[in-house]
């Protein structure tokens, strides 16, 4: 039975991985159009340093 539950713990570790890697994937192609439209880095930065420090505004 053990073995059992360990395998479902590797699978759902392995499906949180890769959700987390496609989530990756996606902002960073978002990110390089915004740069492209933008024409300029500092729009991206400023929104990345946005959403990083927007969790400590919160509290």
């Amino acid at each position: 039975m053990k073995a059992r539950h360990d395998g479902k713990r590797l699978l759902w570790g392995i499906l949180l991985t890769l959700a987390d890697l496609a989530g990756l994937t996606v902002s960073g192609c978002l990110f390089q159009l915004l740069k492209e439209k933008s024409g300029t880095l500092w729009l991206p930065v400023l929104l990345h340093a946005f959403l990083d420090y927007s969790v400590v505004l919160t509290y």
